[in-house]
């Protein structure tokens, strides 16, 4: 969540900056590059003044809100990297309002081509600082209640019999080993797979 509206931010910014370009060429052919500049700068301030608020007020708001409301927070840890997106998003203040934190993969060509759950679990980890316990609810129970998938995402009497077997000594392993696919078998709707 947050650094999705970060992104969107630099994209209003972009788009400002071209708007103060296009205007300069309009007004009068050669209003130069100081009036551009200066046009940028007030549209910058109200951005940066924009950001401020939001990030004060509006998003403990929108936090709360979630909590109350039962939504499920989704962190993309593929589109925050391939993005090189620097601003993290508010993993402590979901944790603090309880709002269930689901993680996914979004693969995504234009901004997250990554097909690799076990790699979502590690950079749930290392960059957004999950707990390998927090990341393995998010790719499960958390990540099948956002989707409104109430028969799977644990192992449970009446739940769907969807899951994978691995071969690991303790689940914090799926998280840590990179590059590795310790996956023994997979079971789905209740039949085990080859």
């Amino acid at each position: 969540m947050g650094f999705l509206i970060v992104q969107d931010l630099a994209v209003v910014i972009a788009m400002m900056a071209m708007s103060a370009l296009r205007g300069s060429g309009e007004a009068g052919g050669d209003a130069g590059w100081g009036a551009v500049l200066l046009s940028l700068s007030w549209r910058l301030a109200a951005a940066a003044m924009a950001l401020f608020v939001l990030m004060r007020w509006v998003l403990p708001a929108v936090v709360a809100a979630m909590a109350r409301s039962g939504t499920v927070a989704v962190l993309l840890p593929g589109a925050f990297y391939f993005l090189r997106e620097t601003k993290l998003p508010p993993v402590d203040a979901l944790r603090e309002a309880a709002v269930p934190i689901a993680v996914a993969t979004d693969h995504n060509p234009g901004s997250s081509p990554l097909l690799a759950p076990l790699l979502v679990l590690n950079m749930a980890c290392t960059l957004f600082r999950l707990t390998p316990q927090e990341a393995l609810a998010g790719m499960t129970i958390h990540a099948a209640r956002a989707l409104g998938l109430a028969d799977r995402g644990a192992l449970r009497v009446g739940a769907r019999a969807d899951f994978v077997a691995w071969d690991v000594g303790h689940p914090n392993e799926l998280a840590y080993w990179i590059g590795a696919n310790p996956r023994r078998f997979t079971v789905r709707r209740g039949t085990r797979l080859p």
